[in-house]
């Protein structure tokens, strides 16, 4: 009865309507019913069809909506991108759509105020060399649990280290160039040789190229490249170094040795070799640019006379492989990429896998084996008076990271940015909680404590570039090392916790505290680079939505320079 009343309510629309698609109507009015959907709004969904029209006279298909955006950005990019050549190993080549840094500001000055007016600001009035960072990432979609790792990208960015403290900020970075991980798996020198091919096409901006901010004012642009920021496996991949699989894990360090090179734990009295159990950056030797280039040099030539065997020897007494496509290997590029200027990056060195994320996995794995679990904890922050400031995160969301699926033996999987607004909130714990635990674990609580002052520390930096902050980090981090040390043990001493020792120099190098924004590596974090992601995952050109991105012309932006 229901339904026939409901086909009699509505018969004058069935009418009204079919005379102009009468398939439409009806399969409407089925679905509807089906759904167990009132009369009326059946009404109103074909009141709603009716002033709409014939759907077929304008609506395009999603195939042909997603062929004309794929044809707007292919006509883009053959106006503006640069195409490189990457010679696979299959002897095939693969075409990489890219940017120069001179035509991403060109680009960004043309289409929106805010970066017209920062550019003018910041860019040498008089024009000449301009010092230019570069950062290189890889990025994993998906969420900290379930990686996509099938969707692995590397993506490339500079900024203009003139910015001084904007740098810390996603809207100072522009990304130049995006490459799947599987594409560079397949070209021969993998990523080194992929930058080096991007880097060697920039000559034209080494030279200088004029930008034109305003019909009054041009600059003469010529790039200066100030330093390459990464995490280890960026760097290791790009210099071609052994990293931790080699006898001589960091670069930057002359006589730093591996664990298993010297078989034995801390150095004997008056030993010029040193380990990863050293915590006082002074005690390590600095490789210069041109001990880096020999050896380089000498891999180079010792390479035909020397068996497979020997070379490989060779090659970890160095500390570098031999990578005759690579970055180090270019004559062109030794005088705008010294080895010196390509530093780790704080993100990785203390979050996202670094220092802050072991410590805490170690940290509350004690505090689970005295009967303190992580939902006692959580419980614990839950029920204390504080509110969150972080936008978009409140409170019992950022605690949702302590659960145990965001934890490993050794590493808290949560995101970097996630960590660090959590830190406060667990030294703050640490400082008030007064159960019986505390006392059984008091190494724990003072290493751990440490760690928050140290990364304190970091954060003023990042604002505040005064000296005295720089002697409390080279104090704070060799007490935290120490420390960490006679807590956990020289087993959970990682690579990592040497690179973070390098922040303080790098800090006084670079003038500023290059902690890089997560946003860049995290989609979602800038709607600009996210829209650039998701066009990336599929036809790998992002540069179109970079540019033409709506959010990167919003009026708010001027409020952030």
């Amino acid at each position: 009865m229901a339904f026939a009343a409901a086909d009699s309510d509505l018969a004058g629309h069935r009418k009204k309507s079919a005379r102009k698609r009468p398939g439409d109507v009806d399969v409407a009015v089925r679905v509807c019913r089906r759904r167990g959907v009132k009369p009326g709004a059946c009404a109103h969904l074909l009141d709603a069809l009716d002033g709409v029209g014939d759907p077929e006279e304008y609506v395009r298909s999603r195939k042909e909506l997603s062929n004309k955006s794929l044809r707007e950005r292919r006509s883009w990019l053959k106006q503006n991108a640069v195409e490189l050549a990457l010679p696979l190993a299959t002897g095939k080549t693969f075409k990489w759509s890219t940017l120069s840094p001179s035509k991403v500001l060109q680009l960004m000055s043309d289409s929106c105020t805010s970066q017209q007016a920062m550019l003018s600001k910041t860019l040498p009035p008089a024009g000449g060399p301009t010092p230019v960072l570069f950062y290189t990432d890889e990025i994993v979609p998906g969420n900290p649990l379930q990686p996509d790792v099938a969707r692995k990208h590397y993506c490339f960015y500079v900024a203009l280290h003139t910015t001084r403290l904007h740098v810390q900020h996603c809207h100072a970075w522009y990304m130049v160039a995006a490459l799947r991980t599987k594409v560079i798996g397949q070209v021969a020198g993998g990523l080194s040789a992929c930058t080096r091919i991007l880097l060697e096409s920039w000559q034209r901006d080494f030279q200088g190229v004029v930008l034109r901010l305003s019909p009054t004012d041009s600059r003469l642009f010529q790039l200066r490249l100030h330093g390459l920021i990464a995490d280890e496996a960026a760097i290791a991949s790009t210099l071609g170094t052994k990293s931790a699989s080699g006898r001589k894990p960091c670069h930057l360090c002359m006589n730093l040795l591996n664990h298993s090179a010297l078989d034995r734990a801390p150095h004997a009295e008056g030993d010029r070799w040193r380990t990863l159990m050293d915590g006082d950056i002074r005690v390590f030797e600095q490789t210069s640019n041109a001990q880096v280039w020999h050896a380089v040099d000498e891999l180079r030539r010792q390479q035909p006379l020397l068996s497979a065997a020997a070379f490989a020897e060779l090659e970890k007494n160095l500390g570098f492989r031999w990578e005759p496509h690579g970055v180090l290997a270019s004559p062109a590029l030794r005088a705008h990429l010294p080895p010196r200027n390509c530093i780790y990056d704080v993100l990785h060195n203390f979050f996202c896998g670094g220092i802050v994320s072991e410590e805490v996995a170690l940290f509350t794995g004690r505090l689970e084996s005295r009967g303190l679990r992580r939902t006692d904890l959580r419980g614990m922050l839950q029920n204390a008076q504080i509110l969150s400031r972080h936008e978009g995160s409140s409170l019992h969301g950022l605690l949702r990271n302590l659960s145990t699926p965001f934890f490993a033996a050794k590493n808290w999987k949560a995101q970097g940015s996630t960590q660090r607004a959590l830190l406060p909130l667990l030294h703050f714990w640490c400082c008030t909680y007064t159960g019986p635990v505390k006392e059984a674990l008091a190494q724990e609580f003072a290493c751990f404590e440490l760690l928050c002052r140290r990364v304190a520390v970091l954060v003023q930096l990042q604002f505040c570039q005064q000296e005295w902050l720089l002697q409390d980090l080279m104090r704070l981090q060799a007490q935290h090392h120490d420390k960490f040390l006679a807590t956990y043990g020289h087993s959970a001493c990682k690579p990592k916790h040497h690179y973070a020792l390098h922040q303080k120099g790098q800090c006084a190098q670079f003038s500023l505290t290059l902690y890089l924004p997560e946003s860049l590596a995290l989609p979602g974090g800038n709607p600009s680079l996210y829209m650039a992601y998701s066009t990336l995952v599929t036809h790998l050109t992002p540069l179109y939505c970079v540019a033409q991105s709506p959010a990167q012309d919003s009026s708010s932006e001027v409020v952030l320079w």
